[in-house]
């Protein structure tokens, strides 16, 4: 394996069949066993892809919260009989693989290309958080039964009262966000430890959450969204985010797909011999 890729070998499963193959007319007598390393790359890309999902991993507590970027990032090169190739190219994936050190978001925020200017000239940027209801998969940040309980029942309130609040959000191509509901405080207001001290969080994590209405034309869609404003006037605590023990996700993919790998080449070789 190197810095962003899984790299199968013919040598590692069988390391005698180049030999053989060029003692044979290989591409023509082992046939199934050439189309079987296209499907395990294939394994190797799909198991990849749940891990990067939420999919929980053996031999970690960790599970990794993707959003899709990193996901859709891991791609597999079949175009050598004998050497498959499963990579990313997910700028992020060396501090998943590696670990951090202590980031201090703040900072970029405040210079991003979505950050915004009081009339006072003073830099400031609202962050949205994306949460996915009970039951989804952990890349969605699933919110609490009870939470979402919150939110149903809040929304049947604004419905009763037919209230609606339309709000413009900045974007390449503005669109209209709808939602009747907005939840009051909710879920646990966080500590965290950061090396200028103790921080615990203003709010919970669902304060404010509101269902946005994202439909476009016939197509008919819904998100959860928390904001959150960080500005010059934030605590230089609040948007630190604490180190992180790196994952090996790549070798724990090596991992769970060899046995399957090794029983898949054993029948596509018995297969092309006759056996």
């Amino acid at each position: 394996m190197v810095g962003s890729e899984i790299q199968v070998e013919v040598n590692q499963f069988l390391p005698d069949f180049i030999e053989l193959m060029e003692k044979v007319q290989g591409e023509k007598v082992f046939t199934q066993t050439l189309a079987a390393f296209n499907q395990i790359a294939v394994m190797y890309q799909k198991a990849w892809r749940e891990f990067a999902g939420g999919t929980p991993m053996p031999g970690t507590p960790n599970v990794i919260r993707s959003r899709g970027d990193y996901i859709r990032s891991i791609q597999t090169n079949l175009t050598d009989p004998l050497d498959k190739v499963i990579f990313t190219d997910y700028p992020p994936h060396r501090f998943i693989e590696s670990g951090h050190g202590e980031i201090d978001l703040k900072e970029g925020l405040l210079a991003g290309p979505k950050a915004r200017t009081t009339k006072e000239g003073q830099p400031y940027n609202i962050v949205h958080f994306r949460h996915g209801v009970p039951g989804t998969l952990p890349s969605n940040r699933p919110m609490p039964i009870n939470v979402h309980y919150l939110m149903q029942k809040e929304e049947r309130k604004a419905r009763q009262s037919k209230r609606t609040t339309l709000s413009q959000v900045r974007a390449s191509k503005p669109r209209q966000y709808a939602w009747r509901a907005r939840l009051g405080e909710a879920g646990v207001r966080r500590t965290k430890q950061t090396s200028q001290g103790q921080y615990q969080w203003k709010t919970g994590m669902y304060t404010g959450m509101v269902r946005m209405q994202t439909s476009t034309g016939r197509a008919k869609s819904s998100e959860y969204i928390t904001f959150r404003v960080v500005s010059m006037r934030s605590d230089p605590r609040s948007w630190i985010v604490p180190p992180r023990e790196g994952i090996p996700i790549r070798q724990i993919v090596v991992d769970t797909v060899r046995p399957l790998a090794e029983e898949l080449l054993a029948k596509s070789l018995m297969e092309d011999l006759g056996g």
